[in-house]
């Protein structure tokens, strides 16, 4: 499973902001928060959201550490600690995933 970073435009403010990224099952997701369990030495996504169904570029060697740019604005709600009330036409998240990562190697922003 791999991890990366990637920068995210808001659709309802246009704002740019990093978020964390890994690849899981063949597709690539954000994620917006992560839920650390130190006593298990491990930390997992709160939510996943996929972005390799709207448009990005893949930039691995971009100076800023970059390696996606998503060109799609992503609504706020899929990025807030509530999980959204209805479902996000367009884009597909998943709540709390059985996925797990190592304590430290997580901190990619």
């Amino acid at each position: 499973m791999r991890q990366f970073l990637a920068l995210v435009i808001g659709l309802e403010d246009g704002t740019v902001s990093q978020c964390d990224g890994c690849e899981h099952e063949g597709k690539l997701w954000l994620v917006p928060r992560w839920l650390d369990a130190p006593a298990q030495g491990v930390t997992k996504p709160a939510r996943l959201v996929r972005f390799d169904s709207v448009p990005h570029q893949h930039t691995p060697n971009a100076p800023n550490g970059f390696e996606y740019v998503i060109n799609y604005p992503m609504p706020k709600h899929l990025f807030e600690v509530q999980t959204p009330k209805q479902e996000m036409s367009g884009f597909e998240f998943v709540e709390m995933p059985e996925l797990t990562f190592p304590l430290p190697s997580r901190k990619l922003s």
